[in-house]
């Protein structure tokens, strides 16, 4: 189980308590931040009709036509021929 508590021991070490607390207000921020973004776009969702989400198959579906996205290994005969 999670705590909800700031977790201080994560962050470097400081010099005195009042860089700690900065550290942990700009970690405050972050989340903030990260919080209205997201609130952001479900708001904009909502205003073109709501969320639409991809039943099971389909996001099943949609990962495995993505399985092979990005950057792949060249195949093995082609790099014997490089």
């Amino acid at each position: 189980m999670h705590s909800r508590r700031w977790r201080t021991d994560r962050l470097p070490a400081c010099k005195s308590r009042n860089d700690r607390d900065r550290r942990i207000i700009g970690q405050g921020h972050v989340v903030g931040s990260r919080l209205e973004t997201i609130a952001r776009q479900y708001y904009l969702t909502l205003a073109i009709g709501g969320p639409v989400l991809l039943s099971e198959a389909t996001s099943i579906e949609t990962a495995a036509a993505f399985s092979n996205y990005g950057v792949q290994d060249p195949p093995a005969q082609a790099a014997a021929t490089t």
